[in-house]
């Protein structure tokens, strides 16, 4: 039990210096002494997923065999399924932790952001509020308390939410988050004009204010989708917007293309979407593809993120080559930009936010947006229109054009308040959030 302490020790501080390696090797030494330690299981687990080692899963599924009760590896496993994007399987693990824990903020507040996608908002909001009232301080509760809000229609108590947050803990993703929200369905053409009078004063004193974002998407998953209810012209307000995003995030902006000699062979065109499967965008643009003539094109399907349905499998089989992007914005536009394409051609700018922060970047020599018309939509059949991008941005976000089609609702990343802390020996304990 000594040496398991000491190694313990040594890998609590091997950890808190960041030496990840070094602290999976101590907990190595001490699970070799005691093998069925479900405690030892559950700390190893937090290193391997700080390194970003698949095999942070199986430690906790071990550390569950052994003790069945221990919230902190229930916690960590829903946490791990969130971010694998398996919602669902999240929500039922976090549950498990909860039955175990009913007074965990963390675990209260993690199921919330797993279900409120799901528009069962009673559920969620109650949550929330449970979580706020055993941690009133608790921000990032309130933060994601302010986005159930909003999803469920109720934008000024959203925005009082939101205002709450940033008193507790001043970040400027919030007041990036605050500056640019609108309501999901206003209630009159008066409440529109005043939410976009409100819009662009907010953006105009923002791009005045000195902000960092290291990485948009992870710490910034909206678009400013609902412009598009409204029936104005969204150029304006799309390229302040733009703006904003830019002096917030300077890379966001760079210039990535890679320009291949003419007479290079036949042209490589990308087509890009988060929406190739069965949704409005991949019927629509599956005809567009499919018409493409191969003996000049190299078609190039990108899709945002893993789809499994049968359209998915359609429009990827139509491809000549098929580009599966990371959930990661650096990631994705590393792998664009090897693409080497000449043309991308974004189905979609501003339903998604991966693709929305990757069309400010120049990732190919030409990019163009690509909107769906309405007069396209009486004729039933899909008309692609490109617009030119703007010179005061390598990408072309500036254009803003207007969105067809029917509704969707803005997607908002369930955001993890904190991982329970690694290197406690009670088992079933964890520290409150």
């Amino acid at each position: 039990m000594a040496k398991t302490e000491s190694l313990l020790a040594r890998a609590a501080g091997d950890y808190a210096a960041g030496r990840f390696a070094e602290a999976a090797q101590a907990l190595r030494e001490a699970l070799a002494g005691e093998p069925d330690s479900a405690a030892l299981h559950a700390n190893l687990a937090v290193v391997l997923d700080k390194q970003g080692d698949p095999g942070a899963e199986a430690e906790l599924r071990i550390a569950l065999c052994f003790a069945p009760s221990l919230a902190a590896a229930w916690f960590n496993l829903g946490n791990r399924r969130v971010r694998g994007g398996a919602l669902g399987a999240a929500a039922r693990t976090f549950r498990r932790a909860l039955a175990l824990d009913a007074t965990h903020v963390g675990t209260l507040t993690n199921l919330a952001n797993a279900i409120r996608d799901s528009e069962e908002f009673g559920e969620t909001l109650g949550l929330y509020r449970r979580a706020l009232g055993l941690d009133p301080g608790a921000a990032e509760t309130l933060y994601n308390y302010g986005t159930a809000l909003h999803l469920a229609g109720d934008v000024e108590s959203a925005a009082r939410a939101y205002r709450g947050a940033l008193a507790r803990s001043p970040r400027d993703t919030w007041r990036l988050r605050l500056a640019t929200l609108l309501p999901p369905i206003p209630d009159s053409e008066a409440e529109i004009d005043a939410w976009r009078r409100r819009f662009a004063a907010a953006v105009a004193d923002l791009t005045r204010a000195p902000l960092a974002v290291s990485d948009p998407l992870n710490e910034c998953h909206w678009t400013n989708f609902y412009l598009a209810y409204h029936d104005r012209d969204d150029r304006p307000l799309q390229e302040a917007a733009s703006r904003l995003w830019r002096h917030a995030a300077p890379g966001l902006a760079d210039d990535r293309a890679e320009r291949r000699p003419q007479g290079s062979g036949k042209i490589r065109l990308g087509f890009i979407s988060a929406f190739f499967k069965a949704h409005t965008i991949g019927a629509l643009f599956q005809g567009v593809i499919q018409a493409i003539d191969r003996s000049r094109f190299t078609v190039v399907i990108c899709q945002c993120g893993p789809t499994d349905d049968a359209a998915a499998r359609a429009i990827a089989a139509l491809g000549d080559e098929y580009l599966l992007l990371p959930a990661d914005l650096e990631r994705a536009r590393s792998r664009l930009a090897a693409a080497r394409l000449d043309a991308l051609i974004y189905t979609d700018i501003g339903m998604d936010p991966m693709t929305y922060y990757l069309a400010h970047a120049r990732l190919a020599p030409l990019q163009r947006g690509g909107a769906l018309q309405r007069e396209a939509d009486r004729a039933r059949r899909p008309a692609l229109v490109l617009a030119t991008a703007g010179d005061r941005s390598p990408g072309c976000v500036p254009e803003g054009a207007r969105l067809g089609g029917r509704r969707q609702r803005l997607s908002l990343r369930p955001e993890p308040v904190q991982a329970a802390s690694p290197f406690r020996s009670g088992a079933g304990r964890h520290p409150r959030a």
